[in-house]
């Protein structure tokens, strides 16, 4: 590779690490690099020693886990039979995405970097984190990061003669399309290079467009990862080689059940739902989650074609603009717009990112909403657009609404609108019956925790001892979403949850001072050091807004007061319980 060859890779669970990644690859561009932005499972990573420069994106999931689509990678660098300078020749880079809400903060982008270092690759600059939690969230720290990754670079691959960089901080960048869109006549049919979202008609609306997500993710060896992901859902696939469920090949499961668990009265509307899996061959086990392919509202839908210009039922071909060498993937899908526009672009339900905002402004023909979409477009409109966009949840809709004189073409609205991604909920979990649990479960974050002392209500009828269980669980009001009072009053009659302090609840707004679970953790302490001692299990499940490291705090006070323990070493203490994987947290945006 030339010199100025710059790779960048990265891991995405939800697409934010791709979108830092391919902003990378267009600043690199205009920057006179030789850019290639490829998921980390698209590339063959024993090649990676030959690359004279890589800047690596990568988001942390979960509990510190790696994003699906880097797993295989990740693997790879941890092999003992690398020598440590297999990387000699390798100058690295490595931002992080991730939530200082969750106690593994960007885990994934640390362990990567100092893996790197490992295997003697020179780190360019010091590695970039960024964090949903702070105010104008990952960019905040992106923007200042990318400054210097373009000065270190320039230090260490000059540019040649002739040829000048624009400044470090400017983030314009030409408009290269990643999609081709061929409006196609009323007559016309697949090619054999083509694949079809529904070559048969579908069975109603929502089919057709899960139909037509599946095609279109198809095309992109370096996006989604469709077909790797769905092959991780484990025990969710049917069975004895039937068909295989994924998220973008979703079984239509019946509902069997749709109750509301708040009061009538209260402002939130929080539905148990159950699903009937009919002749599915679907199987699963506790723990596990299911994965459910989103339905958009038709009417925004409507008015979503309406405002673009679009008639949904035109049939498009649609392409990379750049095919890579050796692809497996689809070369061109032909689908009619309204089925596209339904299954892959997220019109009315997340907001858009940045370049969404840059390239609106190309498209925008009054001199007021130009000037505006520019300016959120930079650094010093960063904290504006974030209060005017991520703050206020503004919808594509809704900005599309905002600035009228602008018509983006479908070819950039499917690169830049957010795509529709699966939804996960925990359907059931269970832990072996002589072990002591300590679940944390405010707000909806309680419902695995119903499934954890149902199978123990089963293993209990079925003879087998228990171990003591207690919940805390924490909500508004009593009468207003005390979620699944009666489960938990039954279990605690039957013995499932303790007699002491098995059923422990917060209701935040009921008095004039509030109170949230981290308080009743702190006012049962002894009794939690106590089943701490005993091995017990700390489950904590809910919002990642603050919840998290609250109930961290919490419970290293508690081993600091009962343990005698100093503060320092107590919350390393409760470091390790996660280590050893005694404390585990869900928690959501």
């Amino acid at each position: 590779m030339a010199p100025n060859g710059l790779l960048v890779l990265y891991g995405s669970e939800t697409g934010n690490a791709q979108d830092v990644a391919e902003r990378v690859g267009r600043e690199g561009k205009r920057r006179h690099y030789k850019v290639r932005v490829v998921r980390m499972d698209a590339y063959n990573v024993a090649q990676l020693p030959t690359e004279p420069a890589v800047v690596f994106v990568t988001s942390t999931t979960g509990q510190g886990e790696l994003p699906k689509n880097m797993r295989q990678f990740w693997r790879f660098l941890l092999r003992k039979s690398l020598p440590p300078d297999s990387l000699a020749a390798v100058s690295f880079a490595v931002f992080g995405l991730g939530d200082s809400g969750y106690l593994k903060y960007n885990v994934a982008a640390k362990k990567l970097d100092r893996r790197l270092a490992a295997l003697g690759a020179a780190a360019v600059l010091e590695r970039g984190l960024g964090d949903d939690q702070h105010p104008s969230g990952f960019d905040a720290a992106l923007d200042p990061w990318l400054r210097s990754l373009w000065e270190q670079l320039r230090l260490r691959f000059p540019l040649p003669l002739g040829l000048s960089d624009p400044d470090p901080g400017d983030t314009s960048t030409s408009l290269e399309p990643k999609f081709h869109v061929t409006f196609l006549p009323a007559t016309t049919s697949n090619g054999g290079d083509c694949e079809s979202a529904a070559t048969a008609a579908p069975a109603n609306e929502l089919e057709e467009a899960v139909a037509a997500a599946r095609a279109f993710h198809s095309l992109d060896p370096a996006g989604t990862g469709v077909d790797s992901l769905a092959n991780t859902i484990g025990s969710g696939l049917a069975s004895g080689g039937g068909t295989r469920y994924g998220p973008w090949r979703p079984y239509m499961a019946a509902v069997a059940g749709n109750t509301r668990i708040t009061t009538a009265s209260h402002f939130q509307d929080v539905r148990h739902v159950e699903l009937d899996l009919g002749d599915s061959g679907l199987v699963y086990e506790p723990g596990d989650l299911v994965a459910i392919f989103p339905q958009q509202s038709q009417a925004a839908v409507q008015q979503f074609l309406v405002r673009v210009g679009l008639d949904p039922n035109a049939r498009v071909r649609v392409e990379l603009a750049e095919q890579p060498a050796n692809s497996q993937a689809a070369r061109s899908i032909e689908v009619r717009v309204g089925a596209l526009v339904n299954g892959v672009l997220d019109i009315n339900g997340a907001s858009p990112r940045r370049f969404f905002f840059e390239v609106l402004k190309h498209f925008a023909s009054t001199d007021l909403e130009v000037e505006r979409l520019e300016y959120f477009s930079t650094p010093e409109g960063r904290d504006d657009l974030y209060r005017y966009n991520q703050r206020e949840d503004r919808t594509v809709l809704e900005v599309l609404q905002d600035f009228k004189s602008a018509s983006p073409s479908l070819e950039w609205l499917l690169q830049t609108v957010p795509h529709l991604q699966p939804r996960y909920f925990s359907i059931a979990s269970s832990l072996h019956g002589s072990v002591p649990l300590i679940l944390i479960g405010p707000g909806t974050g309680v419902a695995p925790f119903r499934a954890f002392l149902e199978e123990r209500e089963q293993l209990a009828k079925q003879g087998q001892a228990m171990a003591p269980a207690h919940l805390y669980f924490g909500c508004r009001s009593e009468h207003g979403d005390y979620y699944y009072r009666s489960d938990w009053e039954r279990m605690q009659q039957a013995g499932i949850l303790a007699a002491e302090a098995g059923l422990v609840t917060a209701f935040s707004r009921d008095q004039p001072r509030k109170v949230y679970v981290q308080h009743r953790i702190r006012e049962n302490g002894a009794l939690i050091w106590q089943l701490l001692q005993q091995g017990g299990m700390v489950y904590v499940s809910g919002s990642a807004a603050k919840m998290p490291q609250d109930v961290a705090r919490a419970l290293a006070d508690v081993v600091c007061e009962h343990g005698r323990l100093p503060q320092q070493d107590a919350a390393e203490y409760v470091r390790k319980l996660e280590l050893s994987r005694r404390y585990f947290v869900e928690a959501w945006s």
